[in-house]
């Protein structure tokens, strides 16, 4: 898969560390922190009066 976006095996396996929080000291307190986050925008769309949304 790395090949197929251009990039090295090695760049490849960071990318894939950073978006799993893997460099950070502790990854499940940010995958807390950013499931936290959605909860909220869910939140306050099901909060909104509306029918349905249209996304561009």
């Amino acid at each position: 898969m790395a090949e197929d976006v251009g990039m090295t095996l090695e760049d490849y396996w960071q990318q894939i560390i950073k978006a799993c929080y893997l460099d950070f000291e502790d990854p499940i307190v940010e995958w807390k922190k950013t499931f936290s986050s959605i909860q909220t925008i869910i939140d306050k769309l099901n909060a909104m009066k509306i029918q349905t949304v249209h996304v561009v």
